[in-house]
């Protein structure tokens, strides 16, 4: 297995010769990648608090409170957090 050492090295051996506008459109494409592709995905909060008990019934405006906080959570997990 390569570690991550080496992947850093093969990235950077890959993308120091772009030019600048090129190196941008990589730095977008690994954001999306990471964003889109490799970020878990919860699904919908109302299905899933229907298997919460007491807060099955829970009202839209409180759940879409819930969802707030979950994807607050996750963007501070991943150093992505704005703090006003």
């Amino acid at each position: 297995m390569i570690s991550r050492s080496e992947c850093e090295k093969l990235l950077y051996d890959d993308v120091k010769e772009l030019s600048d506008s090129d190196l941008f459109k990589v730095v977008k494409t690994v954001h999306f990648f990471k964003k889109e592709i490799l970020q878990k995905e919860h699904g919908d909060v109302s299905d899933i608090l229907k298997f919460a008990g007491i807060w099955k019934d829970l009202a839209q405006n409180k759940v879409k409170i819930f969802e707030n906080i979950i994807k607050e959570r996750d963007k501070f997990s991943e150093g992505r957090t704005v703090f006003d």
